[in-house]
């Protein structure tokens, strides 16, 4: 077992490489992508259809591997001309992720589990999601909201096999809870820290934490939570599946010593932090460390 938490507070997020996105190299091109993995590639995801009342586009999809040009064509309301939407069109990757992808809708899916897209830090206590049986060019996206100061998150990878398999990517923008990044395809939302990495060895012991940049709250807000609304948004995607081959080797000489077993890819906890680069304290050090402890049940 290794814990992973994804991110740092010293070295990696204060790094250029992850100071706005950069698609993922390993992604390749199909125009059935997953809307995740499209945008991730680099790739313009767009939408087709038409709007019937109030209802958006959304009949039929593509992944394009060029740009559309122009990226945006409305459809008459009447419904007498269909038109499309790129992600292309979005001025931010989240918040082409979010309007597009509609994670809020979309985190359940057949042979996966996400877990609830909101993870509403002033009302759950060390809130968690655990990801598992996701294959290649499958996405789970997550939106930590919190007025108890800046809302931070933890992955652990419980399998060293798999640990280069991941994508992740993440931003964050102070808006209330009754909004949404991108919601109804605003094009010009843009968020005010980004960036993404792949998951590898060497981000052991490491968190995502939108509060790192930014001043360190009042510590009162820690447990009032009056503070100004925050969000973390973070977008994970299997984009190889090195764990399938070495299985499928594995069980086929052992095939009774996993039975019973039961594992998730990938486990993301939550909580709340004040913030500051010298003074990033947690609500509780328990909250990372639950993670580690819940992870020696897994292999």
């Amino acid at each position: 077992m290794k814990f992973v938490v994804c991110g740092t507070v010293a070295a990696v997020l204060a790094s250029a490489v992850l100071a706005d996105y950069s698609p993922n190299l390993e992604i390749p091109y199909a125009y059935d992508l997953d809307c995740t993995s499209c945008i991730r590639g680099g790739f313009d995801y767009c939408i087709n259809g038409t709007v019937t009342g109030t209802t958006p586009l959304g009949t039929n999809w593509e992944c394009n591997k060029l740009s559309q040009e122009p990226e945006i064509v409305w459809p008459k309301p009447d419904g007498t001309q269909s038109g499309y939407i790129c992600s292309n069109a979005m001025k931010d990757q989240m918040a082409a992720i979010i309007s597009g992808c509609r994670p809020v809708k979309n985190n359940i899916q057949q042979g996966y589990t996400c877990g609830n897209y909101m993870v509403d830090l002033t009302s759950e206590a060390f809130p968690q999601r655990q990801i598992k049986n996701m294959t290649v060019n499958q996405t789970c996206t997550y939106r930590a909201y919190t007025t108890c100061g800046y809302p931070a998150a933890a992955v652990s990878i419980n399998n060293e096999i798999i640990m280069e398999d991941f994508d992740i990517v993440y931003a964050s923008a102070d808006i209330s809870l009754d909004s949404d990044l991108g919601s109804d395809y605003l094009l010009n939302d843009t968020t005010s820290w980004n960036g993404n990495f792949n998951t590898d060895d060497s981000t052991y012991n490491k968190q995502i934490s939108a509060g790192f940049h930014n001043d360190a709250v009042d510590e009162s807000f820690l447990t009032t939570c009056k503070g100004t609304p925050k969000n973390l948004w973070i977008s994970v995607t299997r984009v190889k599946e090195t764990r399938a081959k070495v299985e499928e080797q594995f069980l086929t000489a052992t095939p009774r010593q996993l039975e019973g077993t039961k594992t998730y890819a990938i486990e993301l906890q939550f909580a709340n932090i004040q913030g500051g680069q010298t003074n990033a304290k947690i609500l509780s050090t328990a909250a990372f460390a639950l993670m580690a402890l819940l992870s020696i049940f897994t292999f």
